[in-house]
């Protein structure tokens, strides 16, 4: 995707619909994922997983999906982050 291009999930994000959320998780989770592996304490990840950790953050994100500022794919990664 280049940096002019607007994602598909995009405008769905906006209108707070639930499959653009997941479309737009299943982009970003690499990412997410390196972020949390990265910030997880090696005493706690004998006890949880990444995968955990994202599948709490997808709940989270589904909940306050009306409060995220969608205007355009890198504020919506930076909510992602900040919900990991």
């Amino acid at each position: 995707m280049n940096a002019s291009e607007t994602p598909d999930w995009l405008p769905g994000m906006q209108a707070g619909q639930t499959e653009a959320l997941s479309k737009c998780f299943a982009e970003y989770r690499p990412r997410l994922e390196r972020i949390a592996q990265f910030r997880l304490s090696p005493r706690l990840s004998t006890r949880i997983d990444v995968d955990d950790v994202l599948q709490e953050t997808y709940l989270a994100a589904a909940k306050r999906l009306p409060h995220c500022d969608a205007s355009s794919p890198e504020t919506v990664f930076v909510w992602l982050r900040l919900l990991v």
